[in-house]
């Protein structure tokens, strides 16, 4: 099994990937930005995806679009949260 998680924090890439490795025995490719998960997904098969939702070069939340285009299950993470915004990404 084999998780992208795409977070442009080190510090909060680094406890993900180290807590999804531990708990889930598996494998965890970190992308800081939009343009790196692209490469990463060209690359990989993935189970799922954990993207925050404002990104460097993909402030929109465009990295929940292309993940989901590509069939693969994504975990939105944000610091702001609101209704509107919910139901878009939902």
């Amino acid at each position: 099994m084999r998780i992208l998680v795409v977070e442009d924090s080190k510090m909060v890439s680094r406890v993900m990937r180290h807590l999804l490795t531990q708990e889930l025995n598996c494998e965890v490719d970190v992308a800081p930005d939009m343009h790196s998960a692209k490469a990463l997904l060209a690359e990989h098969d993935y189970f799922v995806a954990i993207t925050d939702l404002n990104l460097p070069d993909a402030q929109e939340g465009e990295i929940v679009k292309f993940v989901l285009a590509k069939q693969i299950p994504c975990i939105v993470l944000t610091g702001s949260w609101d209704a509107e915004q919910r139901a878009r990404l939902l």
